[in-house]
C-alpha cells in the first residue's frame, strides 16, 4: 500500500484541509447573503442608468430583526448599502483569518521565522546560523512595521493581524478608488472581497499583499488631485510616497507606476491644446517619482558583489546579462 511522504502528509493536514474549510465557510455565508446583494445591485444599476433624467429614486426597504413590522426606508443612492456590503465582506474574509492562528499559506512561515530572528537578542544562538540584514530593501513592509512596534510579542500573531489588516484594507481601498472615479459610493466595489483570497495570498507573499491596498489608496489619491490646485504638485507629493512604497514591495511600486503611466498617457492624448513635446514632458515629470526608485534599485544591484543581490548565475551577474 503506498504511503504519503512526510512533506506531502503535512501539506495535506496543515494546508489543504484548512483551506477547504476556509473556502467552504466563505462561500456558504456568501450564498446566504448573495440573493439580497444581487437585488441591491439591480437597484444600483437601475439608478446608474436613470440618474440623468430621473426625478424620483427607487426605494429599497431594509427590515431589521428586532424592529417588528417597522421598516426603515433607504434610497438606492444612500451610502448605507455600500457600508453594509463592506461590513459583510470584511467579516466574511477576516473571520476565517482570525480563526486560524497559523495560517496555511506557503511562504508565511518564512516571514514569521525572519521576524522571530529580528526580535532575538544580540547574543542569541540564532545569529550563529543566520544574519539579519537591514530592512531597507524593496520587500520590507512587515519588517518595518515589526521594528517600528519594538519587535515585541508573538511574531505569528503579529503576522495574523497583518494579514487581517490587508483583507480589510483591500476591500476598503477598492471602494475608495471607486468613489473617486465614479463620484459616488458603490455596492459593486465592495465585492472586491471575493479577490482577497488570491494567488499571492495563498502563496503567502506577505509584503506584496500588504502593498496592494496601499497601491489602490495612492492611485485614488493621484486621481483625486487631478484637475485640482494640487495637480502640478503631484510629483513632489508622491516622491517620498513612492520611496515608502518601494520599501514595502517593489512590485507594488511597479503596479502603481504602470497604472499612473496609463492614466497620464490617456490624459496627454486627450488634451490636444498643447504641443506633443509639452505633453510628453508632462508625462515624464509625473512619472519621475516612480522612475527614481527603479533606477536606484538597478544601480545597487550592479554595485553589489556577485552572489548577493546581483544573483550571479552561469550567465554572469546583472551587468553581464545586459551586455
Amino acid at each position: 500500500m503506498p504511503t504519503l511522504a512526510a512533506n506531502e502528509l503535512s501539506t495535506n493536514v496543515f494546508v489543504r484541509k484548512p483551506l477547504r474549510r476556509l473556502n467552504f465557510w466563505f462561500f456558504h455565508v456568501s450564498a446566504q447573503f448573495l440573493p439580497r446583494v444581487l437585488a441591491i445591485l439591480r437597484t444600483d444599476c437601475f439608478e446608474l442608468r436613470e440618474s440623468a433624467n430621473m426625478r424620483r429614486e427607487p426605494e429599497v426597504a431594509l427590515l431589521f430583526a428586532g424592529l417588528g413590522r417597522s421598516r426603515l426606508t433607504i434610497t438606492a443612492s444612500s451610502p448605507v448599502w455600500p457600508l453594509l456590503v463592506f461590513a459583510f465582506c470584511t467579516c466574511a474574509v477576516v473571520l476565517p483569518i482570525m480563526a486560524h492562528p497559523y495560517l496555511p499559506l506557503i511562504d508565511l512561515p518564512n516571514h514569521i521565522a525572519r521576524l522571530h530572528i529580528a526580535a532575538a537578542p544580540a547574543d542569541s544562538v540564532l545569529f550563529e546560523y543566520f544574519t539579519y540584514r537591514s530592512p531597507l530593501m524593496p520587500n520590507s513592509a512587515a519588517d518595518l512595521i515589526w521594528i517600528a512596534l519594538g519587535r515585541s510579542g508573538d511574531p505569528a500573531y503579529f503576522v495574523q493581524i497583518l494579514v487581517a489588516v490587508y483583507a480589510v484594507n483591500y476591500i476598503a481601498a477598492t471602494m475608495v478608488l471607486a468613489r473617486v472615479v465614479q463620484h459616488r459610493w458603490t455596492v459593486w466595489s465592495g465585492l472586491a472581497g471575493l479577490f482577497v483570497y488570491s494567488a499571492p495570498f495563498f502563496w503567502g507573499f506577505q509584503n506584496f499583499i500588504l502593498s496592494l491596498p496601499v497601491v489602490l489608496y495612492l492611485l485614488a489619491l493621484w486621481l483625486a488631485l487631478e484637475n485640482s490646485r494640487w495637480q502640478s504638485w503631484r510629483p513632489a507629493i508622491f516622491l517620498p510616497i513612492a520611496g515608502a512604497l518601494y520599501l514595502m514591495h517593489f512590485f507594488g511600486l511597479l503596479i502603481l507606476g504602470v497604472a499612473i503611466f496609463g492614466r497620464e498617457v490617456q490624459s496627454a492624448f486627450a488634451d490636444s491644446r498643447q504641443p506633443v513635446q509639452a505633453r510628453l514632458v508632462a508625462v515624464a515629470l509625473n512619472l519621475a517619482p516612480f522612475t527614481l526608485p527603479v533606477l536606484y534599485l538597478a544601480w545597487t544591484l550592479m554595485l553589489e558583489p556577485a552572489g548577493s543581490g546581483s544573483n550571479e548565475t552561469s550567465y554572469g551577474d546583472v551587468v553581464a546579462r545586459f551586455w
